[in-house]
């Protein structure tokens, strides 16, 4: 995915949309990815305005609207737990492709990931090791079953 740029707000402290100029070199962006980073994973750069385009294939209308669905809210899940976290738009399209007779569901997701101070500031990634994505500071044993 993409980032657009630092966040902008209106005289009233209110987060404005990007323009479209900017959400045009954003998109353009991920569609000249060389592979030298994971284009398909969500940006969170704090303080900026992210683009992410979601799409979900089926042979049929029906599952690709389900699989579309349970993969947004799986997004929007994973997003709310980033603080500052807040969505812009949600712009959704459907489609066939003619070579495999696939449906498509696709959506394009604007949102922010805002600093401000009103914002809790405790990380809710706190207690994990970038290094090995494992615990640290947590005594496993605590978790155990009984």
């Amino acid at each position: 995915m993409a980032v657009i740029g630092p966040c902008e707000y209106d005289a009233d402290g209110k987060l404005l949309r990007p323009s479209a100029s900017a959400i045009g070199r954003a998109y353009v962006s991920m569609d000249t990815s060389i592979g030298a980073e994971d284009s398909d994973a969500l940006t969170l750069d704090c303080g900026c305005t992210h683009f992410a385009v979601l799409n979900f294939y089926a042979k049929s209308p029906e599952v690709a609207v389900r699989r579309s669905k349970n993969g947004l809210a799986r997004t929007f899940s994973r997003l709310e737990f980033e603080t500052g976290f807040r969505k812009v738009s949600v712009e959704r399209s459907t489609g066939r492709i003619p070579v495999s007779r696939d449906y498509v569901v696709t959506y394009k997701l604007i949102y922010a990931i805002e600093t401000d101070r009103s914002f809790q500031t405790v990380s809710p990634k706190v207690g994990y090791s970038r290094d090995d994505a494992s615990l640290s500071g947590f005594n496993l044993a605590d978790f155990a079953p009984y």
